[in-house]
């Protein structure tokens, strides 16, 4: 993964424009992570979750800041509440699947956590049935996680996967936008 320094942001006139990462992962689709590039500069983070989302069967697509022991929503898109702008929620990092994505700095899928045997030691995680997250990573640490999650079982297709890889390293600006989690 690439860190914010190695992607180019532009903050002349105090304005950030993110431009693709000059060499994409093999298999990722170029047309997909330059949609999401022109989502960032033409309506920001909360745009870009939005066109992952609609990539997807998922409600729920966000970006999530961890900060053990607590995890803060920097942007969340709901696709049934779509008009609602949803961020700045904190919560318990230990009762969310954002903790694993943080403790592994790996990917995370789960498309029901009812009959998924890894999460039987770990609880409920509020109500939370499918998730498919992975990590936002800066200076080799785990920052953040963008993640897609539904409230009912859903599969993630995997050259999601690839896409939400290649994309998570291009909302790292996003987390220098939002005050940090706690007092």
């Amino acid at each position: 993964m690439q860190n914010a320094s190695q992607h180019d942001v532009d903050r002349a006139d105090g304005l950030s424009q993110v431009r693709a990462p000059a060499r994409l992962p093999e298999n990722a689709t170029a047309e997909i992570v330059q949609a999401v590039v022109r989502s960032l500069n033409e309506r920001g983070t909360r745009g870009a979750l939005e066109y992952l989302n609609a990539r997807t069967r998922y409600r729920f697509t966000g970006l999530y800041r961890v900060e053990p022991p607590m995890l803060k929503n920097i942007c969340l898109f709901d696709r049934e509440n779509p008009d609602i702008p949803c961020s700045g929620d904190v919560n318990t990092l230990d009762e969310t699947y954002c903790c694993i994505v943080g403790e592994t700095g790996k990917l995370f899928v789960t498309p029901d956590a009812r009959t998924d045997a890894r999460l039987a030691p770990r609880g409920a995680r509020g109500g939370v049935i499918s998730y498919s997250g992975v990590p936002v990573v800066r200076d080799g640490v785990v920052v953040g996680t963008l993640c897609h999650f539904d409230l009912r079982p859903r599969l993630l297709w995997p050259q999601e996967v690839e896409v939400m890889e290649a994309v998570a390293p291009l909302l790292i600006p996003a987390f220098d936008q939002v005050s940090a989690v706690g007092p």
